[in-house]
């Protein structure tokens, strides 16, 4: 997804509408659904101003909305065939532009899901494309990070938001497979975020050593086993400088009776 910014020059009521409309639906199509916070933040609009705007749009039949029990009943979004086939005009791929509310059921890939646009959202005046995990295109070997970030200087940022802990093992699967990618030239960096200060000071221990143990994966079973040779990430010669470790709490899902 290309990030727009909103145009200052528009002063009309229809052509700012218009505008707000193609960036709901566009953040929709990247991020299958999002919450009516999120959406009002992205077009600078407030909780409170929010309602006429949202409702225009389910009248129009463009979102559908739908709420979340274990989320404070919080309210979310996600386009419809309708809102899709609008994309499809403005010439968006909408191959996967629809979910079905179904698949959004389980609480922990919901907030994480929330989080990394979190992450986009704070970010939105540093980057010129962003690309969700799902819609991003690696070789089979590589594990998809949450998310890729083009930068204003056109490189490609991953990012990774921790919002529990992995094992040892998966961490270091992980750190290896991001340094492979920079070594291939895959993305340029990969930035680490965590809510909980203690998990990243944890990552960046097992970071910061010397060599990094290597796993492999039995495709037959599953299951991880260790190899006998490790990793020297200081033989790559500016490898560590293309990691960074934040503590960037997500911002607490709150009830919504709004839009």
């Amino acid at each position: 997804m290309r990030i727009v910014h909103r145009d200052p020059s528009l002063t009309y009521p229809r052509a700012m509408r218009r505008e707000k409309q193609q960036l709901v639906l566009d953040w929709l199509l990247e991020f299958r659904f999002s919450s009516v916070a999120l959406l009002a933040r992205r077009v600078g609009l407030t909780r409170q101003t929010s309602s006429r705007f949202f409702r225009a749009l389910r009248d129009a039949g463009l979102v559908q909305r739908f709420t979340h029990d274990y989320v404070n009943h919080e309210q979310y979004y996600m386009l419809t065939r309708a809102g899709a086939a609008c994309l499809h005009e403005a010439g968006r791929d909408i191959t996967r532009a629809c979910t079905a509310p179904s698949r959004l059921i389980h609480y922990a890939p919901l907030l994480h899901d929330l989080a990394v646009q979190q992450v986009v959202l704070r970010r939105l005046s540093h980057y010129v494309e962003v690309i969700w995990d799902r819609h991003i295109r690696l070789p089979a070997s590589y594990d998809r990070p949450d998310l890729l970030m083009q930068h204003t200087k056109r490189h490609w940022i991953a990012f990774e938001y921790e919002r529990s802990r992995k094992t040892d093992t998966r961490i270091y699967m992980t750190l290896r497979k991001h340094a492979q990618a920079i070594i291939k030239r895959q993305y340029h960096g990969v930035y680490y975020l965590f809510p909980h200060d203690a998990d990243r000071a944890h990552y960046q221990t097992l970071f910061a050593a010397p060599d990094w143990p290597e796993y492999a994966v039995n495709r037959h079973t599953g299951k991880i086993f260790p190899l006998h040779d490790t990793f020297t990430p200081d033989k790559i010669e500016n490898l560590r400088t293309c990691f960074l470790f934040k503590h960037e709490p997500a911002d607490p899902p709150a009830p919504s009776r709004l839009g």
